[in-house]
């Protein structure tokens, strides 16, 4: 019986294994076995862990207990850092690198993207309230503040320092 085991990290398949967006490590599980071989694959020099034989592996992978293998994915789960292997190639744990300049504008854009469509709403809602003669929920000055803080998020990527420093505007209004 197999199952596969991976973190939240992981992002794609390759074969029978599984790698993470850093490609720091792909994981191949069988629930039986006690002992797992560590190391670099053959294919892409990537750090590998299967609880079959050594045939995907380098030869210098090593043979590691299931219960210190389970430890370090756990440990790397709960803190976020990378398994790879060290200079003997037993596994150890390592801080991920620092993202990129394009990961970071990524990041930022996708959170500001977020915090617009969480308020993005309530534009709405004003402008379809007007057109129907409704009274509005929102006062015109929450309306107006509203569009600023929306203008503020969308202008993010024009910051001096971008994206490197953001200076985030604060929402006028409860959500």
């Amino acid at each position: 019986m197999c199952q596969l085991f991976y973190n939240t990290q992981v992002h794609e398949t390759k074969g029978d294994r599984l790698t993470t967006p850093l490609h720091s490590i792909c994981i191949k599980r069988y629930i039986l076995e006690e002992k797992f071989y560590f190391g670099p694959h053959k294919e892409d020099g990537e750090w590998c862990c299967y609880e079959e034989e050594r045939k995907n592996l380098l030869s210098s992978s090593v043979e590691i207990e299931k219960s210190i293998w389970l430890a370090l994915v756990d440990e790397a789960n709960s803190s976020g850092k990378l398994i790879q292997g060290d200079d003997k190639g037993y596994p150890l744990l390592v801080s991920p690198p620092a993202p990129t300049t394009e990961e970071l504008a990524t990041a930022i854009r996708s959170k500001r993207d977020a915090l617009i469509s969480s308020i993005e709403w309530r534009t709405q809602r004003y402008e379809q309230q007007t057109i129907l003669g409704l009274t509005p929920n929102d006062s015109a000055e929450n309306y107006e503040a509203i569009l600023v803080y929306i203008q503020a998020l969308r202008d993010i990527p024009e910051q001096e320092g971008f994206p490197n420093q953001v200076e985030w505007p604060v929402c006028p209004v409860e959500q």
